[in-house]
């Protein structure tokens, strides 16, 4: 994400008057090369892999960042970019439109926003997003699920909402913004909300704390615990108590939390970003919650359920360290 540069500039020292010491500094130069250890001539040089994420302070781009900040103690020469951005529902676009990255980048997606881009699921994709069908799977995040929240006691269904104002994360979030809105819009709820707004990750909840709304959204990452639909989205069951102030279980909905290339980005890529990603995870989950999920088995999940929509180089990380047949 944000690019590290640096140069040296030494000024003055090609005069005449100073040639003597140029020469000795040339000569200091020279030896202190001979001290230095031989780099081997089929020494892999560093490789850098974008990876789209989400907005900054974001679960998901923090993990990522750490990864970035400690991926030279993990891997010789792979180098994990962590670039924050508006949100999954951006990444997916901007990666359509940008042949140029396709060898190059990574992105936060997830399975009902992909089948929406190659639905072409109005109004967020007018027509289907022609290059998602060329969208292959890295490894799984998480599987997610979208809470509704409310302050007042009264509100306990979705037919509550009814009359209520109602705040979500920002359209560009899948999981956040996208999600809730096509839950509220596919019950017909939208409609007899006296306002839908969506705000973002945190002034989304800021404004349920606030009295600004009588609702608002969060979003649970887990390594588990969804009950399959015929669906795009998933159903899950929260036990009594998994939230404060939550005597009853709770049923929702949610789905994979995905990190997705195009299938151009080189095998050789896609093979080490994952290795190091099953590698990383114990070492993000000292500094970023997310990391804790990111077991081997939860991040091969989609090789073993849709083994056809995996990148072949992850798919070969995977079966080399035994997480598929």
């Amino acid at each position: 994400m944000k690019s590290e540069a640096w140069s040296t500039t030494i000024h003055s020292l090609t005069r005449r008057p100073r040639q003597s010491l140029s020469a000795v500094l040339a000569a200091g130069f020279i030896a202190a090369a001979a001290l230095l250890p031989a780099t081997p001539a089929n020494a892999q040089q560093e490789r850098k892999i974008s990876i789209l994420i989400a907005p900054g302070g974001s679960g998901p781009y923090e993990a990522f960042a750490v990864m970035q900040t400690r991926a030279k103690e993990n891997h010789p020469w792979l180098r994990p970019v962590a670039v924050d951005t508006p949100g999954a529902n951006y990444n997916v676009k901007y990666l359509a439109e940008n042949p140029g990255l396709w060898q190059n980048t990574v992105i936060a997606s997830g399975s009902v926003l992909e089948w929406a881009a190659k639905t072409g699921l109005k109004p967020y994709y007018p027509d289907p997003l022609k290059a998602a069908e060329d969208y292959r799977i890295i490894g799984v995040m998480g599987q997610t699920g979208i809470v509704f929240v409310a302050t007042d006691p009264k509100i306990v269904k979705l037919e509550d909402f009814a009359g209520k104002r109602v705040a979500t994360g920002l359209i560009t979030q899948n999981e956040w913004g996208m999600y809730p809105r096509m839950i509220l819009e596919g019950t017909g709820m939208s409609k007899k909300l006296k306002a839908l707004n969506m705000l973002g990750t945190d002034p989304n909840v800021e404004a349920l704390l606030d009295g600004r709304v009588d609702v608002s959204t969060i979003v649970m990452f887990s390594s588990e615990g969804f009950k399959q639909t015929g669906a795009g989205f998933h159903v899950r069951k929260y036990p009594p108590n998994t939230f404060p102030n939550q005597p009853q279980e709770v049923t929702t909905f949610g789905n994979f939390l995905l990190l997705t290339s195009h299938k151009s980005l080189p095998d050789d890529l896609a093979y080490e970003l994952t290795k190091l990603w099953i590698k990383m995870g114990p070492v993000v989950a000292q500094y970023n919650a997310m990391g804790k999920i990111w077991d081997p088995a939860s991040i091969a999940t989609a090789a073993r359920l849709t083994p056809d929509a995996v990148h072949p180089g992850a798919m070969r990380a995977y079966k080399e360290l035994g997480l598929v047949q």
